[in-house]
């Protein structure tokens, strides 16, 4: 288990007097400005890099480790001796000159340390020579017989490039899972992809039999937020298989296409027309109000099902608040993350621990405000607020009617408020041509005014476009669309 940020010292070691050695001076100031490019795309809220101040001597190295760094990061030369198969590495004296560190003294210092690094990187500078390679790979096997749990190092020579690009993916995978061996495939893997021959260069030296170099927060593995996602995903896209009947995956291809958009709602007014899965995507406290049927509850779903496809670790927590009769929100939020088996929470505590430490974000989604019975909505406009404001790290999406005024008493807990808007007749005739071979618009047009109107609810145009699909006549009222859905559901 580890804290965040994961903290990361960074050692870029230049004797003065490398030259006599026959090795080329190392532009220290180029590569921490790589190192920063590196780590650029990871959140500083997940890893905090710190260089090591010249002269980067073994005792200035050792006073550091002292605070408790998760990563050592080496870029440096070094040396190898064939007969003894030892390595070593070339740190400064206090004049700035050269010191070699064996792999044997290095070993015993981090085994000394209270907290040792859980992962030694050992990067050859740009402008090292074959030597240096041959040393730093050397130095794996004494690191990892002090208790190092994983070592990185290069076996050959790497572009620049390659570096580049290998670091920030390396650490940004394994942050998400912590399993260095997936992490180093999944670099190598992007690097093939990338058309970088040296892709292979990188080597990994560890002691770890399942490559678990660290867990998240409240002891839950990221294997297991993966397969929690995994199996979340895949209920959400059958429970929509089971309520639409015949109708295949409608989160997952309907959702899509069905042209659902809503508007900013600020004192009163409603500003232009958004795509409102764009929106809900970047939302950190939303409130989303609408008409029955008009869409909340299936753009929620949509939501849930996107979010767990997503490569970012993001938990969807669903709730449906019709079922809400006071019981603890912390206790429902605890019964909901457990129910694909993969994530337990023994109580409040462990859960309150996961949610303030974890770098994992969670989506809350509290569909149906409105349906909460009167006996309970006090209590629970009560539990939101205090959820809010105790996480504040995690999104919070709220749906309700707008006719009901309950969501007023969050309004001012929430950063935006968004309207469902209604299907236009343009967006209502191009869906149903995209689904019925260009038959659309004709059908459209065999509508009465009436069943014009409510197809500008999501529900109802689904209905219509099904009735075309299945080449039945077009209903003359809503009574008669709803019969025909249940007899074919029946």
């Amino acid at each position: 288990m580890v804290e965040r940020p994961i903290r990361v010292l960074a050692v870029v070691s230049s004797p003065n007097d490398l030259t006599q050695h026959n090795l080329a001076p190392i532009d220290v100031a180029r590569e921490r400005e790589l190192l920063k490019q590196a780590c650029a795309p990871v959140s500083p809220e997940r890893i905090d890099l710190d260089f090591l101040d010249a002269p980067v001597t073994l005792a200035r190295l050792e006073q550091a480790l002292h605070s408790g760094y998760h990563v050592l990061h080496f870029v440096g030369h070094g040396a190898f001796n064939p007969r003894t198969q030892q390595g070593a590495v070339y740190f400064q004296d206090d004049t700035g000159n050269t010191q070699i560190v064996t792999a044997t003294r290095l070993s015993a210092l981090l085994k000394q340390q209270q907290t040792r690094p859980h992962l030694v990187f050992l990067a050859a500078c740009q402008t090292a020579a074959q030597s240096t390679v041959d040393a730093l790979v050397g130095v794996g096997p004494e690191l990892i017989q002090a208790g190092i749990p994983a070592m990185v190092a290069m076996q050959d020579r790497v572009s620049m490039n390659t570096a580049q690009k290998m670091t920030p993916i390396f650490y940004e995978c394994l942050l998400q899972h912590g399993v260095v061996d997936r992490a180093m495939n999944e670099a190598r893997n992007n690097l093939w992809a990338g058309g970088h021959t040296d892709a292979a260069v990188p080597v990994l030296f560890m002691r770890l039999k399942d490559g678990q170099l660290w867990r998240d927060a409240a002891g839950v593995s990221f294997e297991a937020i993966a397969a929690h996602r995994t199996a979340l995903r895949e209920r959400l896209a059958q429970e929509a298989q089971a309520r639409w009947g015949g109708m295949a995956m409608y989160i997952q291809e309907e959702g899509a296409t069905l042209p659902i958009e809503a508007s900013p709602y600020q004192q009163g007014r409603l500003g232009p027309r958004e795509n409102l899965m764009q929106t809900l995507h970047t939302a950190g406290r939303l409130l989303l109000l609408g008409e029955p049927g008009s869409g909340k509850t299936v753009a929620l779903e949509r939501l849930a099902w996107e979010l767990c496809n997503g490569t970012q670790p993001v938990i969807p927590v669903l709730i449906r608040l019709f079922r809400y009769a006071s019981t603890p929100l912390s206790a429902w939020v605890r019964s909901t993350l457990q129910q694909t088996g993969h994530l337990r929470f023994d109580d409040d505590r462990a859960l309150t621990a996961f949610l303030q430490e974890s770098p994992v974000r969670c989506v809350f989604l509290f569909d149906g405000l409105n349906e909460v019975p009167p006996d309970h909505r006090e209590r629970l406009v009560d539990e939101i607020t205090r959820w809010i404001d105790t996480y504040p790290r995690h999104t919070v999406i709220l749906t309700s009617r707008v006719q009901d005024e309950l969501w007023r008493l969050l309004r001012d807990k929430m950063t935006q408020a968004m309207v469902v808007q209604p299907i236009s007749d343009v967006q209502a005739q191009a869906y149903l041509d995209a689904h019925l071979s260009g038959r659309g618009r004709a059908l459209y047009r065999r509508l009465d005014q009436h069943l014009r109107e409510i197809t500008r609810r999501p529900l109802i145009l689904w209905l219509i476009k099904e009735a075309g699909a299945a080449g039945e006549s077009v209903p003359d009222n809503r009574g008669e669309l709803y019969a025909r859905f249940v007899s074919r559901m029946l």
